[in-house]
């Protein structure tokens, strides 16, 4: 599985997870279903990691969203990190935003800048009008960290969404408050 694999002699599970402990973060939820007794076998129940593991398991592929659903009893906003995301976010920072903005679902975002390795020709109608040599483009990209109210999980379950996007578009259409938190910390994906 995607969160086994190793970067720097560990796996990548093992980053995010020193990475939230080292930020306060204590009990962690970990969703599976491809080779999950991998990751429970590695990981167990977090002790010698020093933070409380559960497992979310998956009978069948839920997206990338839609084992949230399978939540209990959640009283806090709590955050969802794509398995494959290394990054030395300041989690504490995020939340409390989230928290003091009265944030919905906030989303961390990072600027990305994107060079083209060619010249980009405009014309119109076969006529030459300029170009520009190599231009840089610059976009907001999602990060793969979320941080959610926990009436979440009740949306997740009710309209039986799986993906994020599907997720963000209810979200929109239903004009709950959506946030991003910019981030400007390392971020590998």
């Amino acid at each position: 599985p995607k969160g086994m694999l190793k970067l720097n002699g560990k796996p990548l599970l093992q980053h995010i997870i020193e990475g939230l402990k080292n930020e306060g973060f204590h009990e962690i939820c970990i969703s599976t279903h491809f080779k999950k007794e991998k990751i429970k076998k590695f990981f167990d129940n977090g002790k010698r990691f020093g933070v409380k593991i559960d497992y979310l398991e998956e009978k069948n592929p839920m997206g990338t969203i839609g084992s949230i659903g399978l939540l209990n009893n959640l009283k806090k906003p709590f955050f969802v990190i794509n398995c494959d995301v290394i990054t030395n976010l300041n989690f504490q920072e995020m939340l409390k935003f989230h928290i003091s903005k009265k944030s919905f679902t906030t989303m961390a975002i990072k600027s990305y800048e994107f060079m083209n390795p060619y010249g980009v020709v405009n014309s119109k109608k076969n006529k030459f009008i300029g170009f520009r040599e190599k231009p840089i483009s610059y976009f907001n990209i999602n990060a793969g960290i979320y941080a959610f109210n926990p009436t979440i999980v009740k949306i997740i379950n009710k309209n039986k969404l799986h993906s994020i996007i599907d997720l963000f578009k209810y979200l929109k259409k239903h004009k709950k408050k959506v946030l991003t938190f910019s981030m400007f910390e390392n971020w590998i994906d």
